[in-house]
This record gives structure tokens, sequence and C-alpha cells, in this order.
């Protein structure tokens, strides 16, 4: 990798904890073996595409759910179900974001939804109290309040453009090699995270 004046990072699988299977398997036991279809880690309906490009609130959501399905389900239970994915955020995450920020311009970019936020904005809460966290970055975007969402390429260069940020000095940092692609073609810098990010080979950010 070439050096670099701005670092974006993912949310999920990156900073804060993420159990895709947690919520397949939850979908799964509501669903039945149909979920498939609907819902993986790797691929998933336009439904939920339009929950996070925000086209559709989380009542049509729901209510796109049960049709799918077809069956009658509280939202409740949809929204447990969505939310199993949801982990802890590591203090020890935000102190290297806070490390690299001491050195480098640092962005959030995470493709979410308007349920997802509502519970990790509890959880990073009460994992780092006392500072909001969008505050650890000069600016965070999520992909429901912004109508775009990885891999489009669009999504980075929405951020780049906004802050005059030169593609080829950014480098993105996801643990989804689809949205590493879509940053690549991009003109950004892109590393695939696979694993914890204390242990990746980023120290570089650090001087």
């Amino acid at each position: 990798m070439q050096e670099c004046n701005a670092v974006i990072f993912d949310l999920g699988g990156v900073l804060l904890d993420i159990n895709y299977q947690a919520t397949e398997k939850a979908l799964r036991g509501l669903l039945g073996p149909r979920s498939d279809h609907y819902y993986l880690q790797t691929q998933q309906s336009p439904l939920f595409d339009d929950l996070e490009t925000g086209r559709i609130e989380p009542h049509h959501f729901h209510q796109g759910l049960c049709e799918l399905a077809g069956i009658t389900l509280s939202s409740t239970a949809i929204t447990e179900a969505w939310n199993a994915m949801l982990g802890r955020m590591p203090q020890a995450r935000m102190a290297f974001v806070q490390k690299v920020a001491a050195r480098r311009r640092v962005f959030l970019l995470s493709n979410t939804n308007a349920i997802h936020k509502a519970a990790f904005d509890q959880i990073i809460a009460a994992d780092l109290p006392g500072q909001p966290f969008d505050d650890f970055f000069e600016a965070a975007y999520y992909s429901h309040l912004i109508g775009l969402r990885k891999p489009d390429p669009a999504i980075y260069r929405y951020v780049t453009d906004r802050h005059g940020l030169d593609p080829a000095r950014t480098l993105f940092i996801d643990d989804n090699q689809s949205n590493v692609e879509g940053a690549r073609l991009a003109g950004l810098q892109a590393f695939h995270l696979q694993g914890e990010l204390l242990l990746a080979p980023l120290d570089f950010l650090l001087h």
C-alpha cells in the first residue's frame, strides 16, 4: 500500500463485533429454511437493500418480510432476529482509531439501517461512555441516511468528494471483499480485514 493521509473505516466486522450467522439462524427460526433465499451474509433480498439505503422505513421492512415468507410475525420478533448479529464495541479498537486520527484524517462508512443503528447506538454508548461515537471521526456516513450503499463506487466517491480527499491517498478498511473491490473501483486503496483489526498489518498507520 502507498502512503495515505486519510483512512475510512467500516463499522460492523471492523470496529463493532458482528456475527452474521446469529441473524441467519434467528431468521431461519422465524421464517423456516426459505429464509436463506432472503438473507445470508453473502447475499440478500432487495428488501434488505431498500432498508439499507433508506428507501423504506422499518415498518415497511417488517411488512415486506412477512409478505415474502407468507406468514405473520410481530415487529418485535423480526427486530430481535435482525439485531441478533450485533455484538460489542471493544475499547481497544477505538483507541487504535484515536491513534490513527492523531496522524491522519479518519472517517466512518457503514452499510446499515435504522433498525440496526438504534440498537448499536445503545451498545456503543454502553461500551464507550463519555464520548459520542461519531465524534471519533471527522465525519461518519451511514448508508440509510445518504441513500447509497457499498459496494457501489458512488458511495466512496461521495465521501472523497465531500471532503476533498485524494482517492489514491485514501485507505478504506472493510471485512467484506465485495466492498473492498468497490472501493478500488472508485480509485481508493483498500484493505480486506480478515480477523482482528489490532492484529492486522496496519501498524504503519500509527507512524
